[in-house]
């Protein structure tokens, strides 16, 4: 077998092997389907679609968006329109949108993880059918933030991680999110050595350009995979 070949095949191996090590773990966020509270349509976050329910949790802990300024509006909420799995999903609808640096923000509640382990981090979205996400020259980017933190919830373990994704996708290459299939935006993220939780942030955030943004996109089952805290890896033996 010619080097190049070996080498394309352990690669398409260690991709097998991460994707099944992940597709095994265990899911430490349940509450990341977005069925609560529910919902009879299209609704935002002032008339009843708030899956953080008013900053009391349990799954999430805030949802704060722009409803109605200067510069359009960017407004979120839940739906039961469509659903990746269940039978809602968070909506966010950008209509006339031309403010620069404005945002979404979704905040998870702390999730108990091991130290020294590995995680997956994922939200699946899709553009609306009828309302495709519409981007002219302004831009528009998913954001994820993981910060880690000790046992005490408060004092903070580590750098925090972060990874972002151009919506509906980077300029040049297929884009990511469509109207007919949902996709996964996720990463990988390795626990500092004192971390006992991790909190997750998602951002759906416009950038600093001129231009105009229209359209509905939907996320659905937020995740936070790999080992439970039970799983730490031991310490090592001293003398």
């Amino acid at each position: 077998m010619k080097p190049n070949a070996f080498l394309n095949l352990f690669a398409v191996a260690l991709v097998l092997l991460a994707t099944n090590l992940f597709s095994v773990a265990d899911e430490l966020f349940p509450g990341g389907n977005f069925e609560a509270p529910v919902v009879e349509a299209r609704t935002t976050q002032e008339k009843g679609g708030d899956p953080s329910n008013g900053g009391k949790g349990p799954a999430w802990l805030a949802l704060t968006h722009k409803p109605d300024e200067a510069g359009g509006k960017f407004t979120a909420g839940l739906t039961n329109e469509i659903a990746h799995t269940g039978k809602q999903c968070l909506f966010i609808e950008c209509e006339k949108l031309t403010g620069p640096y404005q945002s979404v923000s979704l905040q998870a509640a702390p999730v108990a993880v091991a130290p020294r382990m590995q995680y997956r981090v994922g939200i699946w979205g899709r553009l609306d059918e009828k309302n495709p996400l519409n981007v002219t020259e302004h831009s528009l980017a998913a954001k994820v933030q993981v910060d880690f933190f000790k046992a005490d919830k408060v004092t903070p373990a580590g750098d925090s991680a972060y990874a972002g994704q151009s919506l509906p996708g980077a300029k040049g290459r297929p884009p990511l999110f469509s109207a007919q299939k949902w996709s996964e935006f996720w990463m990988e993220v390795a626990t500092p050595e004192e971390a006992a939780f991790v909190m997750v942030t998602w951002r759906w955030e416009t950038g600093g350009e001129k231009g105009e943004i229209n359209g509905v996109m939907y996320f659905d089952d937020a995740s936070v995979q790999g080992a439970p805290a039970s799983a730490a890896p031991s310490s090592p033996a001293t003398k």
